[in-house]
């Protein structure tokens, strides 16, 4: 959502609705910081969740919140391998 109000505020041709669209800019980016937080804490929470998000992280341009999606829906991240969580996510080319 935040991104696409940013496609249209150099567009938005009056002030008054160039200013609504950088409040709700504004309220977006401050919602987006609250939950990262929050899945932080989550992950933070449990050690082998941190040690698996440690992990995730280690490649050059992950950030913190991106392995919250493989976390949260792959809980057999760590019990199957590789070929396996990529044919799980349909990432693995088959025939």
């Amino acid at each position: 959502m935040c991104k696409a109000e940013r496609l249209p505020r150099h567009i938005a041709g009056q002030s008054e609705i160039a200013n609504t669209v950088e409040t709700m800019i504004d309220l977006l980016t401050r919602q987006i910081a609250v939950l990262d937080h929050q899945i932080a804490g989550f992950i933070a929470e449990d050690q082998a969740v941190t040690q698996q998000a440690r992990l995730l992280t280690a490649a050059p341009g992950i950030s913190p919140t991106v392995p919250a999606t493989p976390l949260g829906k792959l809980p057999e991240l760590d019990s199957l391998c590789r070929r396996k969580i990529a044919s799980l996510t349909s990432i693995a080319p088959h025939a």
